[in-house]
C-alpha cells in the first residue's frame, strides 16, 4: 500500500521490462494480503513452505521455489499432483561449504524429494526445464537442437552420482579424472581485502542501561526448527542501571556497522542463544554483512567483534579456551581458501555453535539470518530491533504488544 521504493522498482520493471520475472520473499503471507502481494507484481516465493502454503500460493497463481528445508513428506504429497508440473521448481539457498562437500547441492534436494516419493521424472523436470522457463532462459532447460548444451550424465536415478558434466557441449568434468577445465582465478583488488572500516570497539560502546528494579523488557526469541523469530517479554533484574541478562539465560545480540560510519551500537537481548560462555561474531550476516555478534558476556562480545575487525572479515568464536578464527578475506564474505579447507572450517563453526548450546537445523545459517530484516517477525539491525511487518524500530526498554493494548 502507498508509495515506497519496492513498489517503484516493480512499476519500473513493469514499464521497461514486462517480460522480466519479479522474484518474491513472502513467508507467512496469506489470504487477502497474499492476493495484494501478487497483484503488485510479485508472483513467486522461495521461502519456507508448508503443504497449506503451497496449495494456497499455487492456486493463487504463484510460482513456488522449493528449498531443501521445505522438502518434507507433507509438501511432497502435495507436489505429487501431476497437474502442478511447471508451476514449481527446486532450488538451493545458501548451501554451507561443509554441507556442499558432504551432501551436494541441488542433487541433495532431488535425492531427498525422490526418497519421499516424488517421481524422478518430476524431480528432474522441476530442477531443469521448469526453472529455466521461469527465468526466461529459453536457450536451455532441455537437450535439443539450438539449445545451450549444458548437461550432466548420471550413474543412476537413485544416488544421482554425477559421472560427467558438459558445459556448452564440452566435457569439463569426469568422475574418474576430476575437473578437466579450471576457471581463471579472479584479480583481487586490495580494497576488497580491506573492506571492514570499523575501528576497534570497547565495552562502553554498548548501552545496556535500564532503571533499577525488576523490569519487563523486549527480547528477540529464536525458533530452533526454522529461521523465524518473534518478540517475547522477559522479566529481568536491573542493578546499578545494568541489566543482569546472564542470570536469565539471555545473550547480548548486536549488529555493528562496518562501513566506516562509526554508527552507535544498538544492542538487544536474545532468548534461545548460547548456553555455554562465549561469543561469536560474523561479517557474513544477511543481507547487509555488517558485524553480527551474539554472546554471553560483554567482554566476550567485544573480543569477538575486534577479532573480526582485526582480520578484515570472517567469523570469530571466543570462549574461556581461546579464539577460533575463520577468515573471509574477500569483502568480508568470501574465503580465498580451497573448498575442502573452507568446508572444514565451517564445520568447526557449526560444531562450536552446537557445543555452546545453539540449537538449530542449520546452525550457521540460522545465526546469519538473525539480522535479515525481511523475514518475520522481529530482527536485529544496526539500528536496533526491528518489527519486520510494520517496519518499525523497537525499544527493548519500553516495548508494548499492540495487540494487547498494553504499555
Amino acid at each position: 500500500a502507498g508509495d515506497n521504493r519496492t513498489k517503484r522498482i516493480i512499476e519500473t520493471f513493469r514499464e521497461h521490462r514486462p517480460d522480466c520475472p519479479v522474484e518474491g520473499h513472502c513467508p507467512k503471507i496469506e489470504g487477502e494480503m497474499l492476493s495484494r502481494f501478487i497483484r503488485a507484481g510479485v508472483d513467486s516465493d522461495h521461502t519456507e513452505q508448508t503443504a497449506a502454503s503451497i496449495k494456497e500460493k499455487l492456486s493463487a497463481g504463484m510460482f513456488i521455489q522449493i528449498q531443501r528445508k521445505s522438502v518434507k513428506e507433507s509438501t511432497i504429497e502435495v507436489l505429487k499432483d501431476s497437474r502442478l508440473a511447471g508451476s514449481y521448481c527446486f532450488c538451493t539457498d545458501d548451501v554451507m561449504p561443509d554441507v556442499l562437500l558432504s551432501k551436494g547441492h541441488l542433487d541433495h534436494v532431488l535425492r531427498r524429494a525422490i526418497a519421499l516419493g516424488l517421481p524422478a521424472s518430476d524431480a528432474i523436470y522441476a530442477s531443469t526445464y521448469a526453472p529455466a522457463m521461469r527465468m526466461r532462459l529459453f536457450d536451455r532447460g532441455r537437450i535439443a537442437p539450438g539449445r545451450l548444451a549444458d548437461f550432466i550424465i548420471l550413474d543412476d536415478l537413485e544416488s544421482f552420482h554425477i559421472k560427467a558434466v558438459y558445459k556448452s557441449g564440452e566435457l569439463v568434468y569426469d568422475a574418474k579424472r576430476g575437473l578437466l577445465k579450471l576457471m581463471q582465478p579472479p584479480i583481487i583488488s586490495d580494497d576488497k581485502l580491506h573492506s571492514v572500516k570499523r575501528l576497534p570497539i570497547a565495552e562502553q560502546d554498548f548501552d545496556l542501561g535500564c532503571p533499577d528494579g525488576t523490569r519487563e523488557i523486549l527480547v528477540l526469541e529464536r525458533e530452533e526448527t526454522t529461521t523465524f523469530t518473534r518478540p517475547a517479554r522477559q522479566l529481568v533484574s536491573v542493578k546499578d542501571t545494568i541489566v543482569d541478562f546472564a542470570s536469565h539465560g539471555l545473550n547480548i545480540l548486536a549488529v555493528v556497522e562496518r562501513y566506516g560510519h562509526e554508527s552507535p551500537i544498538q544492542a538487544a537481548f536474545l532468548k534461545n542463544g548460547l548456553t555455554r560462555p562465549g561469543a561469536i561474531c560474523s561479517s557474513w550476516s544477511h543481507d547487509s554483512h555488517n558485524l553480527l555478534v551474539m554472546g554471553t558476556s560483554l567482554a566476550f562480545v567485544v573480543k569477538a567483534v575486534n577479532a573480526v575487525i582485526g582480520m578484515q572479515g570472517g567469523i570469530a568464536m571466543v570462549d574461556e579456551e581461546g579464539t577460533l578464527l575463520v577468515p573471509l578475506s574477500y569483502g568480508g564474505i568470501i574465503s580465498l581458501k580451497p573448498m575442502a579447507e573452507l568446508g572444514q572450517e565451517i564445520l568447526q563453526v557449526r560444531q562450536w555453535l552446537q557445543g555452546h548450546g545453539y540449537k538449530a537445523e542449520e546452525e550457521v545459517m540460522n545465526f546469519a539470518v538473525l539480522t535479515l530484516p525481511v523475514s518475520p517477525l522481529i530482527k536485529i539491525t544496526d539500528k536496533g530491533l526491528v518489527n519486520v511487518p510494520r517496519k518499525q524500530i523497537l525499544d527493548w526498554r519500553n516495548y508494548w504488544l499492540e495487540e494487547e493494548g498494553r504499555q
